[in-house]
């Protein structure tokens, strides 16, 4: 489903969260990444990093934020994508 919004909506930067039913932000993230490679993917997670970060980024993502951040620093994050 994720790869069809993407496809129909053309975004220039994807927010998605690491946990997801079905399949996971990290599997979903090599999907998406592998058919829009100039598509910035920044990976989310409420979680401890845990690796997420590394691990999603080694699967096509730009960047990595813990959704406790604040509000400014997800908009410096999207805005440096």
């Amino acid at each position: 489903m994720a790869i069809q919004v993407v496809q129909t909506y053309k975004p220039d930067i994807l927010l998605i969260d690491i946990k997801m039913p079905r399949i996971d932000g990290i599997e979903t993230t090599r999907a998406i990444s592998a058919r829009f490679p100039s598509l910035k993917i920044i990976g989310m997670s409420a979680y401890e990093d845990c690796g997420f970060g590394e691990q999603i980024k080694q699967h096509g993502a730009w960047g990595y934020i813990d959704k406790a951040c604040v509000l400014k620093d997800l908009l410096s994050t999207i805005r440096e994508a």
